[in-house]
This record gives C-alpha cells, structure tokens and sequence, in this order.
C-alpha cells in the first residue's frame, strides 16, 4: 500500500503539469459546447445558450482528471490530440460537433474504467 501511495506521490507531479493543459482543452471545448451526465451516466453534448459561455465546470474536468492514473492521462492525451488533428483537417467529412463529442466520451470512458479498476 505504501507502494502505491509514493506511486501517488510521483504521479502528482506529472499531474499538476497536464491537468491545467487538459482543462484548458476542455474548456476550449465548452465555449462551442455544453454537457451534462444524465442518470445512466452517459455524456452528450447540447447547444448552449450564448448568455453561459462564461460558466464552465472546472473544478468537475478537474476533479475528473485527478482521478486518472498516468497511463490513463496520456490515452486522454493522445485522443486528445487525434482530435485536434481531425478538426485541424477537417476531421475527413465529420462535423466538429462529433469530433468533440467523441473527445469528450473518451474522458469519460476513461474515467468510468478508472472507476471500476
């Protein structure tokens, strides 16, 4: 157990260097889009009123992100970063809603297998 604690310890670290990046990203993402969890704990995305662009849930993608292990982190990156190249190209005929939404079911598969692990 100990072990596993001073494995925390060093992902900490690493932790506090990607989680501003990754909820940033987010953030990028909630301008264009909103999300909520409904009760079976599926994310989709909504239209969002022009007068809540300002509301963002932070400390939620945070606290999402806090619960990822390092392994995990860096498979939200690279999805992350996959997506950003689709929109960049133009995501080969998808629109950026779905490229979004697919960015956005990957955190939370993520996060619901960090859950069950």
């Amino acid at each position: 157990m100990n072990r596993l604690r001073g494995q925390s310890r060093d992902f900490s670290g690493e932790a506090r260097r990607i989680i501003p990046f990754i909820v940033n990203q987010v953030r990028t993402l909630w301008q264009a889009k909103s999300f909520h969890e409904d009760g079976a704990g599926v994310w989709e995305l909504k239209e969002k009123p022009l007068s809540k662009m300002h509301e963002f849930p932070q400390g939620k993608a945070k606290d999402m992100a806090r619960r990822l292990s390092y392994e995990q982190l860096q498979g939200f990156m690279q999805a992350l970063r996959s997506a950003n190249a689709q929109l960049s190209a133009g995501a080969e005929g998808r629109k950026p809603e779905e490229v979004i939404e697919f960015l956005i079911l990957t955190m939370c598969d993520i996060a619901r297998n960090r859950k069950s692990a």
